[in-house]
C-alpha cells in the first residue's frame, strides 16, 4: 500500500519551482504489487500529487468523503484529466486492500476528517499517524 501522495513546498535552493511531487519510479517498477492507496487527510502535502500520479499508477484509492471532495474540487480547478475512483471511509472503518486490514483513527487536526491508521499485517501491526495535534479546545469535536 502508499500512504498518501502530496507534493513538498521548495525552498530557497530551487527558484521558479512552485511544487516538488514524489518520485515514483520504485513504485511504477513495483505497480503489480501495489493494491492501493490511503490519504489520510486533505492537506497539499498528503494529497496534492494525486492528480499528477494516479495515472501511472491506476489503483483503487481510498480517503475521507472530505478529502475525496476537496481532490475533485482540485481537479476541476486545475483542469486534470480523467476521474479518479475514490472509495470513501471514515475514523472507525476497517477496510482490506491486499493482505492489509486498516482502521481509520479520528485524530484532531486544522482540517476537516483527518486519521491516522492502523496498519494490521500479517507480521504485525503499524501505526501510521498522519498529522494531528493536541488541542485543549478542539473546533472540531
Amino acid at each position: 500500500i502508499m500512504v498518501d501522495c502530496g507534493v513538498t513546498f521548495p525552498g530557497p535552493d530551487l527558484p521558479g519551482v512552485d511544487l516538488v511531487l514524489p518520485d515514483i519510479r520504485f513504485l511504477a517498477k513495483e505497480r503489480k504489487n501495489l493494491k492501493g492507496i490511503i490519504i489520510t487527510h486533505a492537506h497539499e502535502d498528503h494529497y496534492g500529487a494525486l492528480n499528477d500520479l494516479w495515472p501511472g499508477l491506476n489503483v483503487p484509492v481510498y480517503a475521507s468523503a472530505f478529502t475525496a471532495g476537496l481532490l475533485e474540487a482540485k481537479r476541476d480547478y486545475e483542469k486534470a484529466m480523467g476521474e479518479i475512483p475514490i472509495t470513501p471511509f471514515k475514523a472507525g472503518d476497517r477496510i482490506n486492500v491486499g493482505p492489509f486490514s486498516i482502521e481509520g483513527v479520528g485524530v484532531n487536526h486544522s482540517i476537516p476528517e483527518p486519521m491516522s491508521l492502523v496498519i494490521r499485517t500479517p507480521v504485525g501491526n503499524v501505526i501510521h499517524t498522519g498529522d494531528w495535534k493536541i488541542d485543549h479546545e478542539p473546533s472540531l469535536g
